[in-house]
């Protein structure tokens, strides 16, 4: 069997939502004695711009597999309509 974690907080800070998550990159096999450091972080913004559409930018990071490897960093930035 595998295992993985996520956990993540929200809340609202001036007009909008912060939210930050921690939790496993991949999945970590159950018999294993040895289990995998990597991890994925991420923090998002969610804006309302007006009554129909939010903007939330998001930045994330995931941890290099090992000493040969780089992080992997990224940003996005979602848009939702609502009618």
């Amino acid at each position: 069997e595998t295992e993985a974690y996520f956990v993540g907080v929200n809340g609202e800070v001036g007009p909008g939502e912060l939210g930050a998550a921690v939790g496993t990159y991949g999945k970590m096999t159950e018999a294993s004695s040895v289990m995998p450091e990597r991890m994925m972080y991420e923090v998002y913004y969610a804006y309302p711009v007006n009554d129909g559409m939010t903007i939330t930018p998001l930045v994330y990071t995931v941890e290099a597999e090992d000493s040969n490897d780089s992080d992997e960093t990224g940003i996005m930035v979602k848009t939702s309509f609502s009618f």
